[in-house]
């Protein structure tokens, strides 16, 4: 796997639109599927352990 490089802008923005999504996606309830809604839980489980909701500036490289 290769590197990616990211200003912290973007990816903060990434963040916000993901989440976003995921609240959107909650709150209309269009998981046709219990695997679909399970594995957006997933997703916003890791975002949230490896990001969190805002970047953290000082930590960043």
């Amino acid at each position: 796997m290769s590197n990616v490089s990211i200003s912290r802008e973007k990816l903060q923005k990434l963040l916000d639109n993901f989440y976003e999504v995921c609240s959107l996606c909650d709150e209309m309830d269009i998981y046709e599927f219990e695997e679909g809604d399970e594995a957006m839980q997933e997703m916003k489980e890791w975002a949230e352990e490896t990001f969190g909701r805002e970047i953290d500036k000082e930590n960043y490289e």
